[in-house]
């Protein structure tokens, strides 16, 4: 296999998916909606395109200093041909001031590079409105025994509850999010059946109650996102 080919077309395949996995967690919504709500992309969650992203972004920076060495020799060549005020007024100074404006307009928001934020910004405020929200930030991480311990009520009548509404056996240290998963449906369709029984529930996860604390004593709230 020729090296230099294949190191061309490792760069261009990882662009494109590189590409396609930022478009992906651009119109994402925020990581406690799309947690909560399940949402997903061709049966992948936000943390599954996130963790493709960073590591196709790995390969993309190796693949690219692989091409770079490979090239080394044109791309010196380049050096020579410009000279040094070349560097400054050729092809690589003009590389590194399009880089460099891109990067001072995104700090400073500058019209359009504002615009590529604010359209993010409306895509997740658009999820907000359509996609279940938490009672709480990461109640998805709860487990069974810390929410019966909120309601007041044997982590067994949540377990019960739970294996009624179809969500199978659980243990009290099985999260909401872990039932959700086995289950194969929403950490909030969980929450939904657990509501149903216990209309409490809403209430034991607001914000601001931390855990084992019953509502309107003081303590240490749930981490925040």
């Amino acid at each position: 296999m020729r090296v230099k080919p294949f190191v061309s077309w490792l760069l261009a395949v990882t662009f494109l998916l590189l590409a396609a996995s930022g478009v992906v967690l651009y119109l994402s919504p925020v990581g406690r909606i799309a947690h909560w709500s399940g949402w997903h992309v061709a049966g992948v969650n936000k943390e599954g395109w996130q963790a493709v992203h960073t590591n196709l972004a790995v390969l993309f920076v190796a693949a690219g200093v692989w091409h770079l060495v490979l090239n080394w020799s044109m791309l010196w060549g380049y050096v020579k041909t410009w000279g040094g005020k070349g560097l400054v007024f050729g092809p690589v100074g003009a590389a590194v001031v399009l880089a460099a404006v891109f990067v001072a307009a995104t700090l400073e928001q500058w019209v359009p590079w504002r615009w590529i934020q604010q359209g993010n910004d409306r895509m997740k405020a658009h999820w907000e409105e359509r996609l279940p929200r938490p009672p709480s930030p990461h109640a998805e991480e709860w487990t069974v025994a810390e929410l019966a311990q909120r309601l007041a009520v044997p982590p067994e009548e949540l377990i019960q509850a739970l294996e009624a509404d179809g969500f199978g056996q659980s243990t009290g240290q099985d999260t909401l999010a872990q039932i959700a998963s086995r289950a194969g449906q929403a950490p909030y369709q969980v929450f939904e059946a657990i509501r149903r029984r216990f209309p409490q529930a809403e209430q034991a996860l607001q914000p601001g109650m931390g855990k084992g604390r019953q509502p309107g004593k003081k303590g240490q709230g749930k981490r925040l996102e």
